[in-house]
């Protein structure tokens, strides 16, 4: 029995990235009443989120962090690997590395080409520019980064989620550019443009003014938390949505059930309800609600509502991985900050002039083509794809003949970026004691695909997350070559005359061979933190969960916004697309509404 029953126009599950973005456009129709349900609490003065400096301390606090793990990935040596998913006002925006990156045009093509008409590359441009308010860099800093390449006229002027590239870099930072470009890997288009390759300085989510995080939380909600018409309801746990089925045959969702304080209560929508709990959140919330394999539902128990094999399948995530080397001068890496002296000059240069490395976030990164020669390249997709000994299943074999013709011209397979530390997120691939940088490469465009279910009716259940990494063997072997790629760029200059000669390395032999290279991916290999794809917006028949309205198959007034409608994961960090999609998500709601 519920304790309290209350009414509202619509009810928006998960106040993170995308649902903030949908309460704020909705809201500004003062006729509707919105609640927004999230299961974590409004933090958006808590340094720890403020500071950008700060970013590693949020992952694996309860305050912040779901904390997901996900089962012994097989293809990474029976490894667990952990998810940070932002259990806060903000969601993951609020907990992430801030690094603002844009998709490719190949990605707009083939969501297009999967059936979802109006979300082309023309169509979704005007969004990546209405979240956004891009702080032009001085002309000093221009010259400095060499940031010839960057198109103004493409970034928003006016939108609410601050975006700059920081003023603040180190040393060998630069030169990760540098080096690069003395290799022919000089960008020469805007990433923005969705034609990017080579090396750039990547905007982050601060905002410069103040040099402090900006996320959904503070972007989206403080302006406007004072509207009569928005509600908010923290620490609230959502167990199921609460559906009736009438004559007509589509499912309408009626209201949202949810505990606060182990206190149930039901709120009602007398016109939509929308899910925006996160690639794992959502699938997880629709089976709790009985949407999904009806053999899944029913071994759980769970009635089943809409019978959808697709929900929680085609998860897709990138990985990454790190090789370190030590510096020549300690001063060049913040591994010094373990030093209290140098930590206290550190937030003495904060806290006076919002100034020194807490103001950063990683500014170096660069879009890699595949390495190796066009047979080379061919005779890979053959064996891997064309010749496939286990055909993919049909939804997938269009996302390979993509990445097909993508591995076999010049674009992006692979990101780069550099942090002037060893990675201390994964203390694994650290050198203790020294001070080091990082190259963190990562694969854009995965083909392996996983999963994540529910395992149990409870919602206090996490739910059975299965990626499946590095398990399609192309994905091994592209990425094992960028790893060698990587390897070599610490013996290219002007890279390595900033290296200690004969210093402590991660792997300290460097990778000589494509087999050393596959071997250390799997033992080191982990999350980039970008997982999609879960409820993928595409035909029911094609493997969807939702279709181009962002309606779910079935339902008449379900919306599903947030990345897992995404059906191939954009490349690089997905914050940008989950901005975008959340304020194309809002129109469409907008439009329905007449």
């Amino acid at each position: 029995m519920a304790t309290s029953e209350e009414s509202f126009d619509f009810i928006i599950i998960g106040g993170g990235t995308a649902g903030l973005v949908i309460a704020n456009r909705l809201s500004e129709l003062p006729h509707l009443q919105i609640l927004i349900v999230e299961a974590g609490e409004n933090r958006n003065s808590d340094p720890k989120i403020q500071v950008p400096g700060y970013v590693t301390q949020l992952f694996g606090d309860p305050k912040y962090d779901w904390s997901f793990n996900t089962v012994p990935q097989k293809s990474l040596n029976g490894r667990v690997i952990n998810h940070p998913r932002g259990k806060v006002l903000g969601g993951s925006s609020a907990i992430n590395a801030m690094s603002t990156v844009y998709p490719s045009q190949k990605m707009f093509d083939l969501w297009t080409e999967l059936g979802n008409t109006g979300w082309d590359r023309n169509t979704m441009a005007p969004y990546y520019k209405k979240f956004q308010t891009f702080h032009q860099p001085s002309a000093e800093l221009a010259k400095e980064l060499d940031i010839d390449y960057m198109d103004y006229a493409l970034y928003g002027k006016d939108g609410p989620v601050q975006t700059a590239i920081s003023s603040f870099t180190m040393p060998l930072t630069r030169l990760l550019g540098a080096t690069l470009k003395a290799l022919g890997h000089k960008a020469t288009k805007d990433p923005i443009s969705g034609e990017a390759v080579g090396a750039y300085s990547c905007p982050s989510y601060i905002d410069p003014r103040t040099a402090t995080r900006s996320h959904a939380g503070v972007a989206y909600y403080e302006p406007v938390k004072s509207r009569p018409n928005l509600h908010l309801k923290e620490n609230a746990l959502v167990e199921k949505i609460v559906f009736e089925k009438p004559t007509d045959g589509l499912v309408i969702a009626t209201g949202v059930q949810y505990t606060i304080n182990g206190i149930r209560h039901i709120s009602h929508a007398s016109r939509e309800v929308i899910l925006c709990a996160g690639a794992f959140g959502s699938p997880a919330l629709l089976e709790l609600s009985g949407i999904g394999d009806p053999a899944l539902l029913t071994s759980l128990n769970i009635p089943v509502v809409i019978a959808n094999p697709n929900v929680g399948e085609n998860l897709q995530d990138h990985v990454m991985t790190t090789l370190t080397a030590e510096v020549l001068n300690p001063s060049d890496s913040l591994d010094s900050l373990r030093d209290p002296t140098k930590l206290a000059e550190a937030i003495a240069a904060y806290t006076t002039h919002r100034s020194g490395p807490l103001s950063a976030g990683f500014s170096a990164m660069a879009y890699l083509p595949v390495p190796g020669d066009a047979a080379t390249l061919a005779s890979l997709v053959s064996t891997h794809l064309t010749n496939a000994p286990d055909p993919l299943p049909g939804p997938q074999r269009l996302q390979a003949q993509h990445l097909a013709s993508t591995l076999l011209s010049p674009t992006p397979d692979s990101m780069l970026s550099l942090s002037a530390a060893a990675v201390e997120i994964f203390p694994i691939h650290s050198p203790s004691g020294t001070n080091s940088i990082s190259l963190v490469p990562a694969l854009m465009h995965p083909l392996s695909r996983g999963t994540v279910h529910v395992v149990s009716p409870s919602p206090s259940n996490p739910p059975q997350i299965n990626p499946r990494y590095l398990s399609h063997p192309l994905d091994l072997d592209v990425f094992a070559r960028h790893l060698l790629f990587c390897n070599s760029l610490f013996s290219s200059q002007p890279l390595t005359s900033m290296l200690k000669e004969g210093g402590k390395r991660t792997p300290q032999q460097g990778l000589q061979t494509l087999e050393e290279a596959k071997a250390y991916a799997r033992e080191r290999a982990v999350t980039q933190f970008h997982p999609c794809g879960t409820c993928a917006m595409m035909p029911l028949a094609r493997g969807g969960v939702v279709g181009e309205k962002l309606v779910v198959h079935g339902t008449g007034n379900l919306r599903v916004c947030d990345a897992s409608v995404f059906p191939i994961v954009p490349k690089g960090p997905v914050t940008s697309s989950v901005y975008a999609v959340a304020e194309r998500g809002a129109d469409l709601v907008r439009e329905d509404l007449g």
